[in-house]
């Protein structure tokens, strides 16, 4: 997976730990929120989506992910889907995703991850997730007093 991913995914953490995968990213992202949201942004404030054509003949709609916002000691961190492209250059669905693999999950339950994993895995380089894929303790410490509104 690693190969057809162009090394993107899954993500290992430099000096070892639990890497990041397309299937666990959602669960670190919604953990990770879990945690330091508390006063700083309900859940309907984190996820942004669209109605988006993916298929033309016949027109196929599906409701992407088209920004994520989290709470961060730098301050709300906004991820929009050009960084998510940009992150996975030319990396395809169907690399991430191979044919026959993930049967069980729809075409939104990929994009979703695919949009996820790009957000965690800038989350891990910015320091503000951990090898176990846990907020760090500066994350936990800082982001209340960054985040809060008014303050």
């Amino acid at each position: 997976s690693l190969q057809r991913t162009g090394g993107l995914c899954p993500y290992h953490h430099p000096g070892g730990g639990e890497p990041i995968t397309i299937m666990n990213c959602p669960c670190i992202f919604n953990e990770f929120c879990q945690i330091l949201r508390e006063h700083v942004l309900p859940k309907a404030m984190l996820f942004d989506f669209e109605q988006v054509v993916v298929e033309t003949h016949p027109p196929v709609v599906v409701t992407q992910l088209v920004r994520v916002r989290y709470p961060s000691p730098a301050g709300i961190q906004v991820v929009q889907l050009e960084d998510v492209i940009t992150f996975w250059g030319p990396v395809t669905l169907a690399d991430i995703f191979p044919m026959g693999e993930y049967k069980n999950l729809n075409l939104a339950g990929k994009l979703k991850r695919w949009f996820l994993f790009a957000v965690v895995v800038g989350m891990a380089k910015a320091g503000y997730i951990d090898s176990k894929n846990k907020p760090t303790p500066e994350a936990m410490h800082s982001t209340r007093s960054q985040c809060l509104p008014g303050v």
